[in-house]
Formats: C-alpha cells, structure tokens, sequence
C-alpha cells in the first residue's frame, strides 16, 4: 500500500512546480515577442494569451503540483508583461 506523501512533500512540490513554471513562461514569452516581432505582430499575444489561458485552466482544473505550475506560468506572464511595458525598471 502506498503512504500519502506528507504535507511537507506537498509543499516542496508545489513551490519548485511554482518557480520552474513562473520561469519556463518568462523565458518562452520572451522568445515568443522576440520571433512574432519578424512572424506576425499579432502572434506573440495571442500565443501568450492562450498559454496563461492553460495555465488558468491548470490552476482550476489540476492536482497541487499542477496548480502550482499554473500559478507559476500565470506570475510568468505578469512578470513579462511588467517587462516588456517598460515598468520593470521602476520597480
């Protein structure tokens, strides 16, 4: 029989699955604005649009560590957004 992992088990998952995704949707946004600028200036938001759309999906819809890559993608995408905005430099 299989023993449920412990809360700090739980915990551990959740905040790497947090930073790894808060990471992976800023790295891939910035490739995603740097290419659509030479594709298509209307791609790059709406392929960042549909990705925090997943994420959203993922907060509501997944386990822990699935909320907690959904949330880290959704926190990628503000982080990105104060980026490219210019605002980032005020903080």
């Amino acid at each position: 029989m299989r023993e449920r992992p412990s809360r700090f088990d739980d915990v551990v998952a959740v905040s790497v699955a947090v930073v790894c995704g808060g990471l992976a949707f800023f790295l891939v946004g910035m490739q995603v604005f740097a290419y659509s600028v030479w594709v298509a200036l209307w791609l790059g938001p709406l392929l960042l649009g549909v990705g925090v759309v997943g994420g959203v999906l993922m907060v509501v819809r997944g386990r822990r560590s699935a909320r907690g890559f959904g949330v880290g993608m959704v926190v990628g995408w503000v982080l990105l957004a104060l980026w490219t905005s210019g605002m980032s430099v005020g903080l």
